[in-house]
């Protein structure tokens, strides 16, 4: 019997894709470290067979809920021994497993800005939920397990610390960059500018319908040429969202994103909060032209990419001025722009002499 320490890792709230990819690359960590056995409880099947893996499939709140209460007879049912750590990805401290170390991986930012205004109409009052009340579910079920917690940037690291007092520690996740040979080709009919992110109030969709209305009054010719492409479904498509040159994709596969990478002028970005901004990074590693709202957390992942231009949030005609300005740099030139490729430079710590 394997005398090394047994990790659980909690990962039964990730959905979507960029909390997908964050339970990926902890797989992809932990498939290649010998210093501990892991097993994985998650969504889906991680399909890494160097890994245990038990699949829960998509839970609702309250089954994920009790799932977490009774989590160590939980797992004894599975046939699975008393973990010594348990790793939740789930931004919060699990309940039913009290008296094992525990570490909280916090991806949700919205607690730790609380200077931002959210509306009371729509999806603001979502967003007023997570950061007034889910913060402080976080912060109690964190304090209750005695769980360390760990962040993915050092933005986070201070913001946890003026907003809970806690010493955070800073792990930011090796992404691998999409494959170069996924870059095609321009078409030169249509100049493609590329928001990945899911259809929530903080990423700021809004703007960029704005900034389109505002190019097509300016420049009808160049507005004819450009697309505006999202990740969220078709039925989005109401008020102010009508314009043709919004292009609704749906969550499309890690195939169908990275080729739009490829072919795409730039990646924009207005989210208001993130803890990392993962298409940021991705466009970084292929050299993309990164067009971004001017937040913090994007000054710290771009530092030191020569392919960014930072944009006032909610400021619809500069980003209709970037926009048009690098789209007639591509007309002229007659190619796309890249950039020398780049990873974001943050100092991070070793995974596994964290959980030491």
């Amino acid at each position: 019997m394997s005398d090394r320490k047994r990790i659980a890792v909690v990962a039964t709230a990730a959905k979507e894709t960029g909390a997908w990819q964050i339970v990926n690359e902890f797989a992809r960590v932990a498939e290649a470290d010998p210093r501990f056995d892991y097993i994985f409880i998650t969504t889906r099947p991680l399909r890494r067979p160097g890994l245990k893996n038990l699949v829960v499939g998509t839970l609702g709140a309250v089954k994920r809920m009790f799932l977490e209460l009774f989590f160590l007879p939980w797992l004894t049912s599975k046939g699975v021994g008393r973990p010594d750590i348990v790793l939740s990805l789930n931004s919060l401290g699990v309940l039913g497993a009290l008296g094992c170390r525990q570490f909280v991986y916090v991806h949700q930012a919205l607690p730790f800005y609380p200077e931002i205004q959210w509306p009371l109409t729509g999806g603001g009052k979502t967003m007023i939920f997570y950061q007034r009340y889910f913060g402080w579910i976080m912060w109690l079920s964190i304090l209750l397990t005695s769980a360390k917690v760990i962040v993915q940037t050092e933005t986070m690291v201070l913001r946890v610390k003026r907003r809970w007092g806690i010493d955070a520690v800073c792990w930011f996740p090796d992404f691998q960059s999409p494959p170069e040979c996924a870059v095609k080709k321009w078409i030169p009919e249509t100049l493609t500018f590329f928001y990945p992110a899911t259809f929530h109030e903080h990423k700021n969709h809004f703007v960029l319908a704005e900034a389109l209305k505002l190019i097509k009054a300016q420049n009808p010719s160049l507005y004819n040429q450009i697309r505006i492409v999202f990740t969220v479904p078709e039925d989005c498509r109401t008020e102010p969202y009508l314009d043709k040159g919004l292009s609704f994709l749906g969550q499309g596969s890690f195939e169908t994103v990275v080729g739009l990478y490829g072919e795409s002028a730039a990646l924009v970005f207005p989210s208001r909060v993130e803890t990392i901004g993962l298409p940021l990074v991705e466009a970084m590693g292929l050299g993309i032209p990164v067009l971004c709202a001017d937040q913090e957390y994007a000054r710290e992942i771009l530092s030191g990419y020569e392919g960014v231009r930072y944009v006032s949030i909610d400021d619809a005609q500069e980003w209709a001025d970037v926009i048009m300005t690098l789209a007639e740099h591509i007309n002229v030139h007659g190619h796309l722009l890249r950039h020398q490729p780049h990873k974001p430079n943050i100092q991070s710590l070793d995974f596994g002499k964290i959980l030491i």
